[in-house]
């Protein structure tokens, strides 16, 4: 929604040509997103443990050809 309007009001100026200087700059307020959404611990670990086992099963296998 924020590009948006974004978009809506400064295209038709883009691509009419209008000078920078007629823009009323103050107006533009920076917007800070703000994650509403926490870390799943519990993903994140069964995440890592996965990729560890896929590692010592690599690892394992490499030691094990050389054999």
């Amino acid at each position: 929604a924020f590009h948006e309007q974004l978009r809506l009001h400064f295209y038709p100026k883009i691509f009419t040509a209008a000078p920078v200087t007629s823009e009323n700059w103050t107006k533009q307020v920076p917007q800070i997103c703000s994650i509403t959404s926490p870390v799943k611990i519990a993903e994140s670990i069964y995440l890592a443990l996965f990729i560890l086992v896929i590692a010592l099963a690599g690892f394992w296998r490499f030691n094990n050809y050389k054999n």
